[in-house]
């Protein structure tokens, strides 16, 4: 499996959209909830990383930083850096210094692949190039809560009952000096 990692533009926006309609039905899904009693919800869900690709365009990356993974030219994934959002902005004291890893999107049919981690090292290469000293993630879903224990382990802040009842907000935060970049090689 040949994958691809690009910055986006805005060629890509319309595919992104339903990446991210793909995904977040999928979690939504996993997580044990009928996607009729969540549309709202869900379409939240998708408004957040649109607007962040918004600003990614605006600010010519400056503000947040999205790269995709493509397979035969179809985009498969997508992870960012970017300003704190509001929830690790209003609920830890992160203000300066700091860049939270977000939009991190993986199309059903290729998680648990490798094409995570490949973005995920893709995103951490280029902050090594910024001042940046921190990175931190948020996730309230099962799946990403996963990914992230895997690579960050526990997550040391917890906002219990965040998202809905028995639905926690799990916060990690790692120095960037700390984090070890890892390929495996087959």
């Amino acid at each position: 499996m040949k994958i691809e990692i690009s910055r986006i533009s805005e060629k890509d926006t319309d595919e992104l959209y339903q990446l991210f309609d793909n995904v977040i039905k999928d979690n939504f899904l996993f997580e044990g909830y009928t996607l009729e009693s969540l549309q709202d919800g869900i379409q939240q869900c998708i408004n957040q990383p649109m607007e962040g690709i918004k600003s990614d365009f605006e600010s010519e990356g400056k503000d947040n930083y999205h790269l995709i993974a493509k397979i035969n030219g179809k985009i498969i994934g997508t992870m960012a850096h970017g300003t704190l959002s509001e929830t690790v902005y209003k609920n830890t004291s992160f203000k300066n210094g700091i860049r939270e890893i977000k939009s991190a999107y993986i199309l059903p049919d290729y998680q648990n692949k490798g094409v995570g981690s490949i973005l995920l090292n893709a995103i951490l290469l280029s902050l090594y190039q910024t001042d940046i000293k921190k990175v931190c993630i948020y996730s309230g879903f099962k799946k990403g809560i996963a990914f992230w224990e895997k690579k960050f382990g526990k997550a040391p802040i917890i906002l219990k009952d965040y998202f809905d009842k028995d639905v926690d907000c799990l916060i990690w935060h790692k120095e960037l000096k700390d984090i070890i970049i890892e390929y495996n090689v087959k």
